[in-house]
């Protein structure tokens, strides 16, 4: 059995796919095992952007890159599939309100095609989904599971990352925890070091992914001088989503603003404290991964807001985590 199935082209929008991937594999390799058929063959397609992060998924899948310039129109990504070179797609499934995602599966020559009821898709689709514009993005994409079982009602399931090897080789003797560094302006945000310098004699890895990669270092450098020297500091260059694994697989904690790599973390089984601005967390939240999120609000337009309160409740999870590990 041949799907391909098209994913979204954010990072963020790919990592919520992963509960509904998860059990597309499980139940149609259980079906294809009932039936003594052929294996399934899976094939994902993204553009470019972090398609790395696929590699995460613990099963085995083909990986197939469109360019960004081939996802612009129905007549470019034509040009964008015939490059593809996938062949004989019994089911193709689009995860996305996108027409033009939709028309890959035609393009493909699919025999079953399958995506959301929206627009114009449902020209371009046998099986049609209805699209829930209110839940959860990963609930909204759950629901095609229906392309594969119709008449069951499957539970979403809690699934995490493949095994990783740790970045660091003395993690368990050397423990660390991460915060990956916001911007205000074109700075890093003060309260940054508010936070960091409530510490002593701890192994901190900052990051950020607010500049290219080629700039990240230099800027961390700079931020570091403002910080209590009575810390280890390392920094790690965001440049690869698996390096972000084997980083964030073997940490204490992870304390970031951003929410795509809050949602990796999560995947990753990670303990995450999101600073969440402005966020819609009911529609975009990690959910459905084994990582434990706690999360605050850190919106200072709100008249409760106190960040003094969040770097306590940090302080004392990380405090805690040290004695005991003995640290």
């Amino acid at each position: 059995m041949n799907v391909s199935i098209k994913l979204p082209n954010d990072l963020r929008g790919k990592i919520l796919t992963f509960p509904f991937i998860h059990a597309f594999v499980k139940e149609a390799k259980k079906r294809l095992n009932e039936e003594e058929e052929e294996m399934l063959n899976l094939h994902l397609i993204s553009n470019s952007e972090h398609l790395d992060v696929l590699n995460l998924l613990p099963f085995n899948a083909y990986y197939h890159e469109i360019e960004d310039e081939d996802l612009k129109t129905v007549f470019t990504i034509h040009r964008g599939v015939a490059s593809l070179k996938i062949d004989s797609t019994d089911l193709f499934i689009s995860t996305t309100e996108s027409f033009i995602d939709a028309s890959i599966g035609k393009n493909l020559k699919a025999k079953v095609t399958a995506g959301f009821q929206v627009g114009k898709n449902s020209f371009l689709l046998k099986k049609k989904i209805p699209f829930n514009t209110s839940g959860h993005q990963s609930e909204q994409v759950f629901s095609l599971i229906k392309s594969l079982v119709e008449d069951e009602t499957i539970a979403i399931p809690n699934v995490c990352s493949r095994e990783v090897k740790p970045l660091y080789a003395d993690w368990n003797m050397n423990p660390y925890f991460v915060i990956n560094l916001s911007l205000k302006g074109k700075e890093f945000n003060e309260e940054w070091v508010e936070l960091i310098n409530l510490f002593e004699h701890k192994n901190i890895v900052l990051m950020t992914d607010e500049f290219e990669a080629d700039h990240q270092e230099a800027e961390i450098v700079e931020f570091i001088k403002k910080l209590s020297t009575k810390n280890n500091y390392k920094i790690f260059t965001y440049s690869s989503n698996i390096d972000f694994a084997k980083l964030i697989s073997y940490t204490w904690c992870f304390v970031s603003e951003d929410s795509s790599l809050v949602q990796l973390a999560a995947y990753c089984g990670s303990e995450i404290f999101h600073l969440n601005r402005k966020e819609n967390q009911d529609k975009f939240g990690p959910q459905y991964f084994i990582g434990d999120v706690t999360r605050f609000s850190v919106d200072k337009s709100k008249k409760d807001f106190d960040y003094g309160s969040v770097h306590d409740d940090i302080y004392k999870y990380i405090d805690l985590k040290s004695q005991d590990s003995g640290d």
